[in-house]
C-alpha cells in the first residue's frame, strides 16, 4: 500500500542554543516515561512534491522530502528488466495500474533486503524488509505502477489508492500476480550477486528457502496487524484523537520556547508551560499506548508496538474518508496470510528439492 502523508511524531524540539529550556522538555519526558515506558514510534512526513518531471523511464524527481534517496517518480513507471536477467518473467495479463514490473521491483526489494548467515559475525540470517521500509520505498518511488496524475507525488498515490480500493481489484491483483511473484523472488536469488564476506555470489538453494520462510513470517504478522485493526475500527477514532493530540504537543512546545525566550528560566510563566506541556505529551502517549493495547487483545504480540501503531496510522489514512474500505483492510489481511502460505510451502519445495547429481 501507498503513503499519503505521514505525521510527525516529535516530542520535544529543542534548540542547541536553549539549553536550560532542553531540561525542561527533558525532564517532562522523563517525568512521562516513568510512568509509561512505551517506547515512542516516529513516522516521517512527506512534503507535497515541488515537481515531477515526465515522459522517460527513470527521470528523476524533485523530491527532496522522501524517505529514499535519489528515487524516481515517472509517468507510466515500469522499471527495465535486469540486462542479464533474460526474458521478464511477468503474468499473462497485466493490472492497467499495478503492473509486472512492480513483481520484478518486489523481488529484488526482498533480495537486496535479506542478509545470509554466512554474512553475519553472529551467524544468524535476517531480513530487513518490513510493512514500514516497503511503504516508504514503493511510497517514495512508485516503481511498477502506472498512473496519469504524474505532476505531483501525492496525486499519483491517490490514483493508485483509489484503484486498489475499488472492490474486487485487490482480489484480482492477487490472482494474477501471487505466484509470479514466488516465482520471480527464486528466480531472482538464483540470479542476483550478493556481496558475502569479501565474496561475491547468488543465494544457495538454502539461503532461498530461508528467504521465503523469513518473508512468510513477515507476511502473517502484517496480516494479524491487519486483521486486528479491521476488527476494532473504532481504533481509527482513537487514532484521530492522536492526531489532535500530536498537534497541541507541537503547540505547547512552541509555547513553551517562546516563554523561555523572552523570560528566561526564573520567568513567571516558565512553569506553568513546562506543565502544559508534559501534560498533552502525557496525553497524546495516553491515546497512542491504548490504541497499541486494543490491537494486542485482539493479535497478542503479532507485531512490534511500533510497527502495530504504524498499521494503524496506515489504515486510519486510507479509510477516515469512506468507513466502507475497511473491508479492504480485512481483505487484504486474507490475502497476505495466503501469500504467507505460498512462501512457506516454496521454501518447503526448495529444502525438499533432491540434490542432482553432476
Amino acid at each position: 500500500m501507498f503513503k499519503n502523508r505521514s505525521i510527525i511524531i516529535m516530542a520535544v524540539v529543542v534548540a542547541a542554543t536553549a539549553a536550560i529550556a532542553g531540561y525542561y522538555i527533558w525532564k517532562a519526558e522523563q517525568d512521562f516515561v516513568a510512568q509509561n515506558p512505551m517506547n515512542e514510534f516516529k513516522e516521517k512526513v512527506s512534503a507535497p512534491v515541488p515537481s515531477v518531471r515526465t515522459g522517460v523511464v527513470g527521470q528523476e524527481v524533485n523530491n527532496e522530502a522522501t524517505a529514499a534517496p535519489a528515487e524516481t517518480v515517472v509517468q507510466n513507471a515500469t522499471a527495465l528488466p535486469d540486462e542479464d536477467s533474460g526474458p521478464a518473467e511477468v503474468a499473462a495479463a497485466e493490472d492497467p495500474v499495478v503492473t509486472g514490473s512492480f513483481i520484478d521491483e518486489l523481488s529484488r526489494f526482498l533480495v537486496d533486503h535479506y542478509h545470509p548467515a554466512e554474512a553475519q559475525d553472529g551467524g544468524k540470517s535476517f531480513s530487513s524488509a518490513s510493512f514500514i521500509s516497503l511503504n516508504k520505498y514503493f511510497g517514495s518511488n512508485l516503481l511498477g505502477f502506472s498512473f496519469q496524475e504524474s505532476t505531483d507525488l501525492d496525486a499519483a498515490r491517490q490514483e493508485i489508492l483509489d484503484h486498489l480500493l475499488t472492490p474486487g481489484i485487490i482480489k484480482n491483483v492477487f490472482a494474477l500476480y501471487a505466484d509470479n511473484l514466488v516465482d520471480q523472488l527464486a528466480a531472482k536469488a538464483a540470479r542476483t550477486d550478493k556481496e558475502i564476506k569479501g565474496r561475491t555470489r547468488p543465494l544457495t538453494e538454502a539461503e532461498t528457502s530461508d528467504m521465503f520462510q523469513l518473508n512468510s513470517a513477515k507476511l502473517r504478522s502484517i496480516s494479524a496487524a491487519m486483521k486486528a485493526v479491521a476488527a476494532n475500527p473504532g481504533l481509527m477514532e482513537s487514532i484521530s484523537k492522536y492526531l489532535i493530540a500530536v498537534s497541541r504537543v507541537e503547540v505547547a512546545n512552541a509555547d513553551f520556547q517562546q516563554i523561555m525566550d523572552e523570560q528566561g528560566v526564573g520567568g513567571p510563566d516558565t512553569a506553568e508551560a513546562g506543565k502544559r506541556l508534559k501534560l498533552a505529551i502525557t496525553d497524546r502517549e495516553r491515546i497512542k499506548a491504548g490504541v497499541v493495547s486494543t490491537l494486542k487483545n485482539s493479535c497478542g504480540n503479532c507485531a512490534s508496538d511500533g510497527a502495530l501503531f504504524y498499521i494503524a496510522q496506515w489504515v486510519h489514512r486510507r479509510t477516515v474518508s469512506d468507513m466502507k474500505r475497511m473491508d479492504f483492510v480485512a481483505t487484504g489481511a486474507e490475502l497476505l496470510a495466503e501469500l504467507s502460505t505460498k512462501f512457506t510451502n516454496k521454501a518447503d519445495e526448495i529444502k525438499n528439492a533432491p540434490v542432482e547429481d553432476n
